[in-house]
């Protein structure tokens, strides 16, 4: 009798790496697919966070943060100074930023619970005391009177004393580096902020709505700090590049 084979013949041995080779190719594009769908989430999760905050003005009659009779609508909560800003740092009113979000769930028109404090004025926590982006559990929103400073890496246009000339209230998209600073840390490549900024506003790193934050610093994010001629790096393979400051309403 012959002897059983034992061993793969070649032509065995090169379907059964094209089969891995099929298997692994379509895990790939399948990741991509998830990413991509969650890249394009950021917009809804920015729509359905804006839609809150004039919803809450709305009914209300204040601002999420800053309502000055806050504590008797929700409990827990820390009533404003009712001066129409939802503050910041540097500025003199830091539990307004930590208790907008925390506001807003109690109202039911955000989703997610939040503590409403941060151990430091600046302690932004994704899905502790700010809302939290499906692109990563590091990466949130911070809600925010924008306008009490900036500096020249940024695209917001500047008056005196360093303070910024456009004002009002905002997003912050971004990693929130460990809960020690506001959520405007960068987080997405240049290609996928450019496709949220196309699809949601001009597409463009420094105008409109939708703003690169720290273009000075930004360099794999954008082509230059000059807003009206930046682009978006589409060549950059930096996994974290970009951030966002995204304009809510002016005041």
């Amino acid at each position: 009798m012959r002897r059983m084979r034992s061993a793969f013949t070649l032509i065995e041995l090169a379907i059964v790496l094209v089969v891995i080779g099929l298997l692994v190719g379509g895990a790939l594009v399948g990741q991509s697919l998830v990413r991509q769908s969650a890249v394009l989430n950021v917009t809804v999760e920015i729509n359905k966070i804006t839609a809150a905050y004039r919803q809450f003005h709305t009914q209300y009659n204040g601002l999420p943060g800053d309502l000055r009779n806050a504590s008797n609508y929700f409990a827990g909560a820390v009533n404003g100074n009712g001066n129409n800003r939802i503050g910041q740092y540097p500025g003199g009113e830091p539990t307004e930023v930590f208790q907008a979000p925390f506001q807003l769930a109690r109202a039911g028109m955000l989703d997610g619970q939040y503590t409403g404090t941060g151990v430091t004025n600046r302690q932004m926590l994704p899905g502790v005391n700010m809302p939290v982006s499906k692109l990563g559990e590091d990466i949130g929103y911070t809600l925010v009177y924008w306008g009490g400073w900036t500096d020249a890496y940024d695209f917001t246009p500047l008056g005196s004393a360093g303070e910024a000339s456009v004002r009002g209230h905002a997003l912050l998209f971004g990693y929130s580096d460990q809960g020690q600073y506001e959520t405007y840390g960068r987080a997405i490549r240049a290609s996928e902020a450019s496709l949220i900024d196309s699809k949601a506003d001009d597409g463009k790193p420094g105008t409109g709505n939708y703003t690169v934050v720290g273009a000075g610093w930004a360099t794999e994010c954008v082509t230059g700090v000059a807003s009206a001629t930046a682009a978006y790096k589409l060549s950059s393979k930096e996994k974290r590049a970009c951030s966002f400051i995204i304009n809510v309403d002016r005041r």
